[in-house]
């Protein structure tokens, strides 16, 4: 028998995780301290929990907090000794901490910053707080397909589907009429407070739209940057 893993959340209580069926002999497991001082902890009882596992009841005054014991099988050649160490669980503070207060953040959320260049130091998607949540959703809802979005099917501005090559002043039409309609529907966005400014090349045909939305929390306008376009 292998142990493959030892380990002890209690003092009267191990728990081994074996190779093959466990020995289910109590008698078998030798429990000694690790510094050879006298100890009176022994295995009482083994039984298994399931077919490699077997949780050994320790008798005695148990297992001393911090101490390193060795459990070994003498009976069984081969048979590897084990370590195994019993601390207690550092208490945790019972007083909550409470967050710090984000006004902005309430107001506009705080959501996962899907068009991020890089991912932050811990390999995180980075997030978006406050006003910048909102600028952030609005980029993303124009260039969303009408129909991705499986729980909001009717959501999308389609603005990569629709600016694909020179502008026409109808195609320009449709396309700020989407995002208008779109940005419109956020809740966050005060009503009649979308407005867009739009430029097209007349030697290339490129469509630069400059957009602004008045959000219902505070008084200053906001400037929405679009994935591959204009702000």
């Amino acid at each position: 028998m292998i142990f493959l893993s030892i380990r002890s959340f209690s003092p009267f209580r191990i728990t081994v995780t074996t190779d093959v069926a466990p020995d289910l002999t109590a008698s078998d497991y030798v429990l000694t301290r690790q510094d050879n001082v006298s100890s009176n902890a022994t295995v009482n009882y083994a039984f298994a929990s399931d077919p490699h596992t077997v949780e050994l009841a320790i008798g005695g005054d148990g297992l001393v907090d911090g101490v390193v014991y060795t459990l070994a099988l003498p009976l069984q050649p081969g048979a590897p000794i084990a370590v195994v160490a019993y601390r207690t669980p550092l208490l945790q503070s019972q007083t909550p901490i409470a967050p710090a207060e984000d006004p902005e953040a309430e107001a506009f959320g705080v959501d996962i910053d899907w068009m991020a260049d890089a991912l932050t130091a811990a390999g995180d998607t980075p997030t978006v707080r406050g006003r910048q949540c909102l600028v952030n959703d609005l980029a993303a809802i124009s260039v969303i397909n009408r129909g991705e979005l499986f729980h909001r099917p009717d959501a999308g501005a389609s603005l990569k589907l629709d600016v694909n090559g020179p502008m026409t002043n109808r195609q320009v039409s449709v396309v700020t009429g989407a995002l208008v309609r779109e940005w419109s529907k956020d809740a966050r966005v005060q009503r009649n407070g979308v407005s867009l400014r739009v430029n097209v090349s007349a030697s290339t045909g490129r469509l630069t739209i400059f957009g602004t939305v008045l959000p219902i929390a505070i008084d200053d306008p906001l400037l929405v940057k679009l994935p591959g376009g204009g702000t």
